[in-house]
């Protein structure tokens, strides 16, 4: 089963790579709510360096088939915990894994509001959307340190806590607007790298921040 990946759309690149760029955006697979027949297994006796040398799509599959548990044994549930914690701790993963998460949600959502999904597929799509809002906030757990815009460091707290607040969601919408428009469209027009050019000029673009400077 497949799921909507975006080449060039990470959180750690300092600058733009030319081998990235809007325009060679592609899609690798799709529809990530609906049901696995075949499961990818958690690597048994997995490090970080592991996930880190999957290819996107096992990257991507590994993550949709391990939104929630699936052995609920103690061993299994501690399988599950140690690979979300990796993906937490190592800040290479805990990006890798925003941008397959944002791109499920964007996808999902696109799905849903379409209306093209008969009743069963959109239960399953708004279950899955729900999986994966949690997972984001699992990875965040503790990686969020001031809060909102946390990641951000010295550029949130020049702003008081309800401003951070504020902003988190308007930089997080333009985020969204962003991921859309590379997905439908593989490049911006004038007024959208406007708009996202906004975030950089702030010093709150999430593509331009590596979380290791927090």
């Amino acid at each position: 089963m497949t799921t909507t990946l975006w080449i060039g759309e990470t959180r750690s690149s300092p600058l733009p790579d030319p081998e990235k760029s809007w325009h060679n955006t592609m899609a690798l697979i799709d529809s990530p709510w609906s049901r696995l027949r075949n499961p990818a297994p958690i690597p048994p006796g997995f490090t970080a360096r592991t996930l880190i040398d999957l290819d996107d799509l096992a990257f991507a599959q590994l993550i949709q088939a391990h939104l929630v548990p699936r052995d609920q044994d103690p061993q299994g549930r501690r399988l599950w915990e140690r690979f979300w914690r990796v993906l937490r701790e190592d800040d290479r993963l805990a990006d890798r894994t925003y941008d397959v998460l944002e791109q499920f949600l964007s996808t999902t959502e696109d799905a849903i509001e379409s209306g093209n999904l008969d009743d069963a597929g959109t239960k399953r799509a708004e279950k899955f959307t729900q999986q994966c809002e949690m997972s984001w906030q699992r990875v965040n757990r503790g990686r969020d340190r001031n809060g909102a815009l946390g990641w951000a460091g010295q550029h949130a707290t020049a702003h008081p806590p309800q401003s951070r607040r504020v902003i988190a969601s308007l930089i997080a919408a333009i985020a969204r607007h962003r991921a859309d428009v590379l997905r439908e469209f593989g490049k911006p027009t004038a007024s959208d790298a406007e708009l996202w050019d906004v975030m950089a000029r702030l010093g709150l673009d999430p593509r331009d921040y590596d979380t290791r400077d927090r």
